[in-house]
């Protein structure tokens, strides 16, 4: 039943992903296919210097919510599933089945997928707040929305991979420290399924840096 409800989460995170809200809002509001327009990219940097700046919030906003919404479906199942869910969807802004699979860059779904980690499998905000502030130092220094958007998810890559590792080693320090033995065993897959917000859950979440850094090299600068 598990694998059931994961693959239904995936197909939720993908089709929530592929939901075009910069095309969406283009028509509805301003009736204009900004396809059309700029870069023709279906996100909210595109979106904004075609529609105003009104319109580039918005769509911001709306890409955000997606993936955190289609993460917090998904956490009800499995931390795991919920993960791969909010990369479901980041894949699904990228390639929406909605828009023949031109969409966006990705930038904005990549900080929602941060955001939606953070509250509903982390439980920190600081793994959203860190490479938030990095995206925004870029931002106002350089003012480059593309390499902003590198810096920002990059910090966040080297700051979720590290803050893994560490708590790993605390995590695994604790358990021998309990077990009384120097030579302690590190622990089990199913003890960490059992206990997805401890320290240990590098054990899954070490897939997260590879496809942040994928997201962002491979489509910021298509």
């Amino acid at each position: 039943m598990t694998i059931v409800y994961t693959i239904l989460c995936l197909i939720l995170g993908y089709l929530l992903g592929s939901l075009p809200f910069a095309l969406i809002i283009g028509k509805l509001f301003y009736h204009t296919d900004i396809r059309e327009h700029g870069s023709g990219n279906l996100g909210g940097t595109n979106a904004g210097r075609v529609l105003g700046k009104k319109a580039g919030a918005a769509v911001i906003v709306c890409d955000v919510l997606k993936v955190v919404a289609a993460l917090g479906v998904a956490s009800l199942v499995d931390p795991v599933v919920a993960t791969w869910t909010g990369l479901a969807c980041c894949i699904g802004h990228c390639y929406p089945v909605f828009a023949h699979f031109h969409g966006g860059k990705a930038v904005s779904t990549v900080f929602g997928f941060l955001l939606g980690m953070s509250i509903f499998v982390f439980r920190d905000a600081s793994f959203f707040l860190v490479p938030f502030v990095m995206f925004f130092i870029t931002l106002y220094l350089f003012k480059f929305v593309s390499l902003a958007s590198i810096c920002g998810i990059l910090c966040g890559t080297l700051y979720v991979s590290r803050i893994m590792v560490f708590r790993f080693r605390q995590y695994h320090d604790h358990h021998c420290l309990l077990a009384h033995d120097d030579s302690c065993h590190i622990p089990s897959q199913k003890e960490y399924r059992l206990h997805p917000n401890r320290p240990g859950t590098k054990n899954f979440m070490d897939v997260i840096p590879d496809t942040l850094l994928t997201l962002c090299f491979g489509k910021v600068f298509l």
